[in-house]
């Protein structure tokens, strides 16, 4: 039987001196049934023709598509956009335009996607590196075994770690069976949550993203007021609606919105706190001060 069709996203803006790595990174995949899709959200440098110029240069066995958005429509409606339009496969790999996948990370999620039918998310460990893919921190957590969990252990503040959406790949129901995203301005948490709702998510203690540090990430911009009521928000309306379309049982629906608060409380906690390591915090801080004066 002919492996399923994985869409593997690359999402990027105005990450010109980091996106040709990351588009190799998609172009390196070992895995035979994939489309590769370059989405551009309008970058105002030169990320759009590095991508563009790759892309026609290529000779590879891939499918790949690639997409420019005029005028630029932000991280919600990009990633709406990507998922609900674009992407055709029936599983999906998420990638930044600034990170490097290895070759092996499609294989081995479609691999953990078949053995596991309950699975609707896999994340796996990053390495993170700097600005040149030279390693910053490498810790033992390497050794490619894997957890499953499940939303009760999400809510119960087990100890377990789920990375961001660096290294996120999804079932194809989790977007079928939700409306695109409504009120947040990023996407990768609400994924999560709604991968929950409908299954268990898989982390792959194994790094194969590169996850790379250049004071300019996403994920390092500091969650404010505004962005904890949209995530609270759209948390309820996600939590709602699974109720309403029979996706959680009326059991679960009162069990969860028990623990509601608890949800809040983690998404205070990652997105308003340091929650790296100290080697790689001083590195973000270091090159911070570094651009304020060069």
């Amino acid at each position: 039987m002919k492996n399923k069709l994985v869409s593997f996203c690359l999402i990027t803006y105005n990450q010109e001196n980091f996106i040709e790595d990351a588009i190799n990174g998609a172009f390196s995949q070992d895995y035979d049934n994939l489309e590769i899709i370059i989405s551009d959200d309008g970058s105002t440098d030169k990320t759009y023709d590095i991508a563009k110029k790759l892309v026609e240069n290529y000779k590879g066995p891939h499918k790949v598509i690639l997409n420019k958005n005029n005028p630029n429509l932000g991280i919600r409606e990009h990633c709406n956009k990507l998922l609900y339009e674009l992407a055709k496969g029936d599983y999906i790999l998420l990638a930044a335009g600034d990170d490097v996948s290895v070759p092996e990370r499609t294989k081995e999620y479609v691999e953990l996607f078949e053995k596991f039918p309950q699975v609707t998310s896999i994340s796996c460990k990053s390495l993170e590196v700097d600005e040149n893919l030279k390693v910053i921190e490498d810790n033992t957590e390497s050794d490619g075994s894997y957890s499953i969990y499940t939303i009760d252990d999400y809510v119960s503040f087990k100890d377990f770690i789920i990375k961001s959406g660096d290294s996120r790949g999804l079932r194809r129901c989790v977007i079928e069976r939700f409306p695109p995203l409504k009120y947040p301005k990023s996407e990768d948490i609400y994924l999560f949550i709604r991968s929950f709702l409908l299954g268990s998510v898989c982390y792959i203690r194994k790094p194969l993203v590169l996850r790379r540090h250049h004071g300019n990430n996403v994920s390092s911009q500091k969650s404010d007021n505004k962005s904890l009521d949209s995530f609270s928000n759209q948390v309820n309306y996600d939590i709602e609606y699974a109720k309403t379309e029979n996706i959680i049982s009326e059991n679960d629906y009162k069990l969860i919105k028990q623990k509601e608060r608890n949800i809040l409380k983690i998404f205070k906690y990652n997105f308003t706190s340091v929650f790296y390591s100290p080697k790689v915090f001083f590195y973000r801080i270091t090159r911070r001060i570094y651009n304020l004066f060069f």
